[in-house]
């Protein structure tokens, strides 16, 4: 996820309103976060999962 917060930084940005800068702050944040899901208490599935 670091590769997200990489290419939005790497945009223009700064011409955005305010609502897309928002919208772009919360994607950045998002981003820091780790992604699990949860099957039911039986699986959790991240992006590790995936990669294998």
């Amino acid at each position: 996820f670091s590769d997200i917060k990489q290419l939005l930084y790497s945009t223009d940005w700064f011409v955005l309103n305010s609502s897309g800068k928002k919208c772009m702050e919360m994607v950045v944040m998002m981003a820091d976060r780790p992604f699990v899901f949860h099957c039911n208490h039986i699986m959790q599935l991240d992006v590790e999962s995936f990669k294998g």
